[in-house]
Formats: C-alpha cells, structure tokens, sequence
C-alpha cells in the first residue's frame, strides 16, 4: 500500500476509534433517556466531528461523503421500496420472538408519538451512515483500493454500533439475537452496495430508517 493510502487509513481509523471512545464512554455513564441519545448526542457525536473533519482538514466538498441532491426523486423511490422490505423483516422477525405475527406495534404511541419516532430514526440513521458510508467506507475505498475489502470492514464497524441495542436497550436472545444480528449486517453490506451505484447517502439512510422504526415498534 502507498504512504498516501497508509495515512488514509491511519487517519480514518483515528478517526473512527476517537468517535467509538467517546460514544462508549456515553453509554457507559449516561443517564439520558434513550431518544435523547439518537436525536441529540448520536449526530453531536457521529456527524459533528465527521463534517468538521472533511471540510476543514481535508478540504473536500460534502457530495465525498454522500452528501448530494443529485436525482433525489430516484433515491426516494428507490429507498422507500428497499426500506418497507426490511421493515417487513422486523415484522418477521417479531413473529419469531412472540410465535405469531401481528402488525400492532408493541409501544403504544399516537399521531405525535409516531411522528417523534420517526423524526428520531432519521436523525439517528442519518449519523450512522455518514459515519459508516459517507466517510469510513468512502475513505477505506480509496486507501485499499478495494470495494469489497472496505466494504467487510466497515460491515465490522457497523456491527460494533450494534452492541449496545442488542446487549442493552432491546435485549435480544435466542434465534430472534441471530436473526437480527444476520439482518443487520445484510443491510450493511445492501446499503454499501446501493451506496456505490446512487453515490449518495439517501437510499441506505431510508432503508436505515425503516429498519429503525421495524425495531423499535416491533422488536
């Protein structure tokens, strides 16, 4: 590998492990309610640093993380139809804990309820994958010069945000815990896949955000 790519990957995962140290540590000692987490701390976090990183120390322009409105219309079709699919797996996935299927949420919530958890998943989709496509894959890409090797480890990388949900907010076992774990590095590798051919963030932060809302209303 050259320098040039060395200290890419060097300082992509200075940055990822700079980021993980400080989410850990917010895990670990925080008291905030958990839609606090996704909506205020989570972008603060994830996508803060991120945006500062790209436009002032390497000095690129936002559309290297994803970031462009360029034939939006067709992400959000596109991320609509992949995103209800998934959304259909939590129902499934739902049915394998409690042995039935059934379309009621298991929270109880209204009109203003729904939409708050809504708006909350796409905050929190929308960090996660900037942190994890826009700039962790994007960066490894270009260092290894490799689609798929960037691709794995940042599937790895995701799988590591996943910890806390599944070991402490959602605590899942049994074949629901393999279930959801497979699904959710499946969607990983989907997102990055998807993430090559639109080049843009739209499609994987829709299909994120439906798995969200699969997981918090059903699982």
């Amino acid at each position: 590998m050259e320098l040039k790519n060395t200290k890419l990957v060097e300082r992509s995962f200075t940055m990822w492990g700079t980021i993980m140290i400080i989410w850990a540590f917010y895990r670990a000692f925080s008291q905030l309610p958990d839609w606090m987490s996704d909506l205020v701390i989570k972008p603060l976090v994830f996508a803060a640093p991120i945006f500062y990183y790209v436009v002032a120390i390497e000095r690129l322009p936002l559309s290297s993380i994803g970031l462009s409105g360029a034939k939006f219309k067709r992400d959000l079709g596109i991320g609509l139809s992949f995103g209800l699919l998934f959304a259909v797996e939590g129902i499934l996935s739902n049915s394998v804990k409690y042995g039935r299927i059934s379309l009621i949420p298991l929270v109880s919530v209204g009109p203003i309820g729904t939409l708050a958890i809504i708006i909350t998943a796409l905050v929190a989709s929308f960090a996660e994958e900037l942190l994890i496509r826009g700039f962790f894959y994007t960066r490894l890409r270009t260092a290894y010069q490799s689609e798929l090797k960037a691709m794995l480890v940042s599937a790895l990388m995701y799988f590591m945000l996943l910890v806390p949900t599944v070991f402490v907010i959602t605590r899942l076992s049994g074949m629901t815990l393999i279930v959801f774990v497979a699904t959710n590095i499946v969607m990983s590798i989907a997102n990055t896949m998807i993430f090559n051919e639109t080049k843009t963030l739209t499609v994987p932060v829709l299909i994120h955000v439906f798995w969200n809302l699969a997981v918090v209303m059903y699982l």
